[in-house]
């Protein structure tokens, strides 16, 4: 498949690949940068050749670098791939990524973290534990009454 970035098409692309588990399956996910950083390829690939979720994870992997390489932004395509439910599902070995609803849950989530700004993670409600606990630590004053002790 041949990735046009804007007008002209790289002939060198750096990738960054990550395994993973999601429930009892496992896979891959390769994603390929620009010189700029920006992500213009995605692949998610799971170990079990073959499988009908084999072949749907590659023709999702084909939309989302076509979208990619239309200029459509990463955090809209992913929005759609978040919270989807179908087996596999559930713990994963990612520390940041404890448990995903389904393989395209998770590889949505890792993409955000990985390529997605804070601001646009936190409208995907996409955060790492340290984030979601540092918010909480902000909000806490705000949800607690400044009364003091009643004197009785």
């Amino acid at each position: 498949m041949t990735i046009e970035t804007g007008a002209r098409r790289e002939r060198r692309l750096g990738s960054r690949t990550r395994a993973f588990t999601v429930g009892p399956a496992s896979g891959h996910l390769t994603v390929s940068y620009a010189s700029g950083g920006a992500p213009v390829r995605v692949e998610i690939r799971m170990a079990k050749q073959g499988s009908t979720l084999h072949g749907l994870l590659d023709l999702l992997s084909v939309s989302l670098s076509r979208g990619l390489a239309a200029g459509v932004p990463l955090g809209d395509l992913l929005a759609d791939c978040l919270s989807t439910r179908f087996e596999p599902a559930g713990m994963t070995d990612d520390p940041q990524i404890p448990l995903a609803t389904s393989v395209t849950d998770y590889a949505a989530r890792r993409l955000a973290l990985d390529c997605l700004p804070y601001e646009q993670r936190q409208e995907l409600g996409v955060l790492t534990r340290e984030e979601r606990a540092a918010g909480e630590q902000r909000a806490w004053p705000l949800s607690v009454g400044i009364a003091g002790p009643r004197s009785g």
